[in-house]
């Protein structure tokens, strides 16, 4: 013989909240009726679905938010973007990379970094906004950007 128990109003809770948010076909008030192991089932495929009006990740690439220089590229699964953000020390005339936690989140639509924006934060500060480096070769200090970082953005 075999015992089936009633669905626990938490998993019922949990289940309903999971139909809220995800993309799915069922409804809420059939949670009531199922047992115990049915709803296990439910909200077990109701978690590997996607999230309603859920935004797509922000494209790997350079961009510009309030004058901070944020670079997004792929975690190392490849699941996730994430970003860094460019600290420059004016005393050496040198940029660092330093994580910027939900920045990536935050640039969703967010417009690309452009060469001409690039070039102008670099003549302000003297610094390559790309790699971070100091801007020494007349070309590169003229142009604003080095020749090898101006291929990075696109051109």
């Amino acid at each position: 013989m075999v015992t089936t128990y009633p669905a626990s109003p938490k998993q019922i809770a949990f289940a309903t909240k999971l139909v809220e948010e995800r993309v799915t076909e069922i409804d809420a008030f059939d949670l009531d009726v199922m047992t115990n192991r049915q709803i296990s089932a439910v909200i077990e495929n109701l978690l590997r679905a996607p999230r309603r009006n859920e935004k797509p990740p922000t494209a790997a690439g350079f961009y510009v938010n309030d004058g901070t220089v944020l670079r997004v590229q792929w975690n190392k699964a490849g699941t996730h973007t994430y970003a860094k953000r460019l600290v420059i020390d004016p005393t050496i005339r040198k940029g660092t990379w330093d994580y910027a936690p939900g920045a990536a989140a935050m640039l969703a639509d967010a417009v690309p970094l452009t060469v001409a924006e690039a070039a102008r934060l670099g003549h302000a500060h003297g610094v390559c906004m790309i790699c971070g480096r100091e801007l020494t070769i007349p070309k590169s200090v003229e142009d604003g950007i080095g020749p090898v970082c101006i291929k990075k953005i696109g051109f």
